[in-house]
């Protein structure tokens, strides 16, 4: 998601250009910042991969209206820093664990932790290189969820949100193969929004600078519906009933998981107290309350649930070294 909005062919010299309008949506803000190429922490301002995708011409991209989408929406929310590592033009091969990019990507968010950073989310806006071959199409459903696996992993957020983009165009003719792709995606906390039918540029490929600002506020809302503000939020996603009663104290909310993982699941699984002094960290909590359950819809809303009470318990005191939540 590099950006090309704004960039046309100059017949004249037969380059690409940048026309550097910037939309209001786009404008830079003091609480967005941006990982420069030299992992510097400066203010965000387009086109936001500029130092980045250093052999192609850059333009607006969704990432800045998405920061102040989200900004205008939650203005409690604080400072966003964005860590850009898109590479335009790239097969979804090029990005598997090992490679070089995927080590530059890697490298980049953890660094950006170095400051005491928290890791929301990764926008994903990828695929038109892999419509050229029919088997790169076919293949793209099982390469990008391997790709969300192996950079959860090594970025050590299991239940990462991730946001993925569904094209509207590519390089080639199996286009419809790679959006069932992104649209099926079958893993936890992976959504998906759909780029279909927003106007493109002259290329036909690149979406142009309003529709990557569409592109970016849709997905400042898919965000901000992985953010429940309450515990009573999250234990009214993860489970269908009513919560009957406010959550006031800990133990209420114990109460409540416990007594909806139970009836969920037939009293078939181990459960782990909440308010046990030996406290698991969620990303151990969670395959060990489910590992008996095949239920997707449950484990994404039972992590909710378990990530709202601890965060409710204010445990990052205990857990000193973890900084996934």
């Amino acid at each position: 998601m590099a950006g090309r909005g704004g960039v046309t062919n100059n017949t004249q010299t037969n380059t690409m250009v940048w026309d550097s309008i910037v939309p209001p949506q786009c404008q830079p803000n003091p609480y967005i910042l941006q990982l420069s190429a030299k992992l510097k922490w400066v203010r965000a301002h387009e086109p936001l991969h500029a130092d980045i995708d250093v052999n192609k011409t850059n333009g607006v991209g969704p990432g800045m209206p998405f920061s102040n989408a989200v900004l205008t929406k939650d203005p409690t929310f604080g400072v966003i820093g964005l860590v850009p590592c898109a590479i335009g033009g790239t097969n979804i091969s090029e990005w598997k664990k090992g490679s070089f990019l995927y080590n530059q990507m890697v490298r980049r968010t953890l660094e950006a932790l170095q400051g005491g950073g928290i890791i929301r989310a990764l926008l994903w806006y990828h695929g038109e290189s892999d419509m050229v071959s029919r088997e790169d199409a076919k293949l793209y459903k099982q390469r990008s969820e391997k790709f969300f696996v192996d950079l959860r992993y090594d970025l050590r957020v299991p239940m990462l949100p991730i946001i993925q983009v569904a094209l509207a165009s590519g390089q080639g003719p199996y286009m419809d193969i790679v959006r069932e792709g992104q649209l099926e995606n079958n893993l936890l906390n992976v959504r998906t929004v759909d780029a279909k039918g927003l106007p493109l540029e002259p290329d036909e490929l690149h979406l142009t600078t309003p529709s990557q600002v569409r592109l970016g506020e849709m997905m400042a809302d898919t965000f901000l519906q992985f953010m429940p503000s309450t515990i009573k939020t999250a234990l009214e996603l993860m489970h269908k009933k009513q919560v009957q009663a406010i959550i006031g104290t800990l133990r209420v909310a114990e109460a409540a998981l416990i007594s909806m993982i139970d009836e969920t699941t037939a009293n078939n699984i181990p459960i782990i107290s909440l308010t046990s002094p030996r406290i698991l960290p969620p990303q151990q909590m969670l395959p060990s309350i489910l590992q008996m359950s095949n239920d997707m819809t449950l484990h994404a809303q039972c992590n909710a649930a378990i990530v709202g009470i601890l965060k409710w318990r204010k445990v990052t005191a205990i857990y000193e070294n973890n900084k996934d939540f």
